[in-house]
């Protein structure tokens, strides 16, 4: 195995020549090893090189405000080999989100976090100003709007994602390179306690399916370069 997994790394390595085609027939050949071996892209790194990080962000949530935060983070830290959690803060019921990756992942999945909440964010504002007498509704009112149109993108950046990933297995001749969670990652993550817990939440559906079709839209590969 050991020798395949070197021939697979000298191919990948291969696919970054500036000549297209060489490029993309050691790309091919990289992902029919892989394939055949049943190697996955985490196989490939030298773990013992990167250690497990663990970010504590400037986001909290709770039961009542912004609580669609912990499913966005979910979402996120699932598509960049990362955990997430809901850290609740001792004596209170605000919760702070935490990633735990392998260094390098966590980096970018904290940023793309932190671009994806603004985004929510600042589209819910814009969304909320443009209806009609928005001014006359209750704190209440708009912070359900608000929170209505985030969980729809939320929603959206999921399926975003997985349409991503589906496009790149399908230009990569059907078989992309697998996401997962390192076990190095899980193992830190064993021990680590946090209060989990499920809660309803009345949204406006029409509100909702707004903010998915703008979360359909988000795609972070643009903004790597930008936020890293």
């Amino acid at each position: 195995m050991k020798d395949y997994k070197e021939k697979i790394k000298k191919l990948l390595a291969l696919a970054e020549s500036n000549n297209e085609h060489e490029a993309k027939a050691a790309l091919l050949k990289a992902k029919e090893l892989m394939a055949e071996h049943k190697i996955e892209e985490i196989d490939l790194v030298d773990v013992a090189s990167r250690q497990v990080k663990r970010i504590i962000t400037e986001f909290e949530y709770t039961k009542r405000g912004e609580w669609w935060i912990g499913s966005l983070a979910n979402i996120i830290a699932e598509n960049y080999c990362c955990r997430s959690a809901g850290n609740k803060n001792f004596g209170g019921q605000k919760r702070t989100i935490i990633f735990i990756g392998l260094e390098g992942d966590v980096d970018v999945c904290a940023k793309i976090f932190e671009y994806a909440v603004n985004t929510a964010r600042s589209c819910g504002k814009y969304y909320l100003k443009n209806l009609d007498g928005w001014q006359r509704y209750s704190s209440a009112e708009k912070n359900k709007i608000k929170n209505s149109y985030a969980i729809g993108f939320a929603r959206g950046v999921k399926v975003a994602f997985e349409e991503q990933n589906a496009q790149k297995e399908q230009d990569e001749s059907g078989w992309g390179l697998v996401m997962v969670v390192p076990k190095e990652v899980n193992e830190a993550c064993s021990n680590f306690v946090t209060d989990k817990y499920q809660s309803r939440h009345t949204v406006y559906t029409d509100v909702r399916d707004d903010g998915y079709k703008e979360g359909r839209k988000f795609n972070p590969h643009g903004r790597l370069s930008a936020v890293i």
